[in-house]
């Protein structure tokens, strides 16, 4: 992504440092390509939007600060650290480092200056320029870090800002970061990362901080249900912080060509078992023990009790009611709550779905490319308008063109291990022979993250002897919830070419959501295959069985087949087949 003008930002000063600028740069290195990403929605996308066409709403890119690369190469520069990240032996030891080192005496004193003029809470995140080199495809890859920003010492509140600052950079050297780097043929240690301070979305409650909504929308959608067409796009909702999305939890998904299309599910009963629950937000009280290596130290959990104390459940919650097994939109009444989202998407006052669509068209056009964007939802419990909408992030994603032409009936051909109708990529790769799979009968949410780490090592294995494999598994990969899935992270299955979701009776939620991970399966060329267990063909069980056992653990197994495996993907249908030779 190529640089550009941005009429708006300013060079930081610490005399004069504003923060109700808009747009902020310190430093004289690189921005790095989520700042980029944010300076072409403030000066291409923003002009072109109409407000009086949603009166509603009051669209923004919230207040940032960009540090540039030059903070992040001085800091590591003159505390050795390049040395000592790529000869650590674990992501911990790496944060240590960074979080033990000093920045140079002149970029301190900025920093404290800049600390001193911020009072809302706030996002650390990174902007790296292999990101700006690559468009979307380092999504996830690096921390990001929420801080309340509240202290009463700004001695404090500085503290926390900086160890925040540090994790980020130090993410950069993380196992998943270098993996990520290596796998696009980049060095590890040539990525440049700058770093985004900006005030987070939300509004206060007690000592929780958090959005009414938070969410993504894209305009192609490698996942389209009920009849919906890729090119439709799609959006995902979730109350709360974006971690949910994020992290593959529940949150609610629907094509914003038709909004109102009821969602993937059986019934009723089925819609209250695989909605939101819980949500994230950052917690306003210190935490009782300061852990700054966590991402998580200032966020808390909270059950939707909480948001419903709060008032935050008005716009987006229905209503279940148990006699006529019907949902009602709003809050009224006393049957259980379920995040729908069905008042905000059938509003007359907030028209939010063309307000997302017209976002989505005028991103495409200044990025020239299909798109996504995050954003961050204030609404007013008490009803009162305007909305605030927050863009926080907005990427290229990557849509191939390689035609593969697959028909239903070869989805019901002979010789297949398995066939998807809801196939993600376009191509085919051939020549694979390994086959790592979750054993079906061993599945149980308890033990979910037992089969991550079990994975993992498989994973390495395979890796270490430059072996591509295919990897079959329960569930959602990736997700955070071990309800739902696999807890994996990207760098525990980032050796296969081909991932696979299936379902059980009992583990059977909708396909995976979280827009981070499949960002690295874009960046990789993985081709990723859901299919359900009621589904025909299906996954051919009995053939992996009779392959060649390579390793086996106890929640997982490792086959090589007698032959090679031919995978294609039809990217326009959405239908995949894996076919087996014997």
């Amino acid at each position: 992504m190529a640089a550009h003008a941005d009429p708006d930002r300013t060079v930081f000063d610490a005399g004069t440092f504003d923060a109700n600028h808009p747009y902020t740069v310190l430093g004289t290195g690189a921005l790095g390509g989520k700042a980029e990403s944010l300076s072409l929605l403030r000066s291409k996308v923003l002009p072109e939007f109409d407000s009086s066409a949603f009166p509603g709403f009051e669209v923004y890119v919230p207040n940032l600060v960009v540090l540039t690369t030059e903070l992040c190469d001085s800091f590591v520069a003159e505390n050795g650290l390049l040395e000592r990240a790529m000869s650590a032996t674990s992501d911990k030891e790496i944060a240590a480092a960074f979080l033990e080192a000093e920045f140079p005496a002149g970029h301190a004193t900025d920093l404290q200056a800049l600390s001193e003029g911020l009072s809302a809470p706030l996002a650390i995140r990174s902007s790296s320029t292999l990101e700006q080199e690559l468009g979307g495809l380092c999504a996830g890859v690096y921390a990001t870090k929420l801080i309340p920003n509240n202290e009463e010492e700004p001695d404090d509140r500085f503290l926390h800002f900086c160890q925040a600052i540090k994790l980020v950079y130090a993410s950069a050297f993380f196992a998943h970061a270098r993996d990520h780097a290596t796998r696009l043929g980049r060095s590890p240690s040539s990525n440049q990362l700058a770093v985004i301070v900006q005030e987070l979305v939300g509004q206060q409650f007690g000592g929780r901080f958090y959005p009414t909504v938070s969410g993504s929308a894209s305009s192609y959608n490698y996942y389209p249900v009920g009849g919906s067409q890729p090119q439709e796009g799609s959006v995902s909702l979730a109350l709360g912080l974006g971690k949910t999305i994020v992290d593959g939890g529940r949150c609610w998904v629907y094509c914003p060509a038709v909004p109102h299309r009821p969602p993937p599910f059986l019934n009723t009963k089925g819609l209250l078992k695989n909605s939101q629950i819980r949500f994230w937000a950052v917690d306003l009280e210190a935490p009782v023990l300061e852990s700054p290596s966590r991402e998580e130290e200032f966020l808390a959990r909270c059950d939707l009790e909480e948001a419903q104390a709060h008032g935050s459940l008005f716009h987006i919650a229905s209503t279940y009611d148990a006699q006529s097994d019907r949902l009602t939109p709003g809050t009224g009444g006393g049957g259980p709550k379920v995040l729908n989202f069905a008042p905000l998407l059938g509003s007359t006052d907030l028209p939010w779905n063309d307000l997302l669509q017209r976002l989505l068209e005028l991103t495409e056009q200044a990025f020239g490319t299909s798109v996504e964007i995050e954003f961050a939802l204030t609404l007013d419990p008490d009803g009162q308008v305007p909305a605030r909408l927050g863009l926080v992030q907005a990427r290229p994603t990557a849509v191939s063109d390689e035609q593969v032409d697959l028909a239903e009936s070869e989805l019901e051909a002979p010789g297949l291990l398995l066939a998807s109708r809801a196939a993600m990529g376009n191509g085919t790769i051939d020549g694979i022979r390994d086959v790592v799979f979750v054993k079906p009968k061993e599945i149980n949410p308890v033990h979910t993250r037992l089969m991550a780490a079990e994975v993992g090592q498989f994973d390495r294995a395979l890796r270490n002897a430059e072996r591509p494999y295919l990897l079959i598994g329960v569930g959602r990969w990736g997700t955070q919830d071990p309800w739902l899935g696999i807890p994996v992270t990207w760098d525990q299955i980032s050796g296969a070419r081909v991932i696979v979701e299936t379902t059980l009776p009992q583990m059977s939620p909708e396909p995976s959501q979280g827009a981070h991970f499949f960002q690295s399966m874009v960046a990789h060329g993985v081709m990723f295959m859901s299919t359900r267990h009621e589904e025909q063909p299906g996954i051919d069980w009995e053939w992996l069985d009779r392959q060649e056992t390579a390793a086996e653990g106890h929640y997982v197994k490792h086959v090589r087949t007698a032959g090679p495996l031919a995978v294609a993907v039809d990217g326009r249908t959405g239908m995949g087949v894996v076919k087996r030779e014997e």
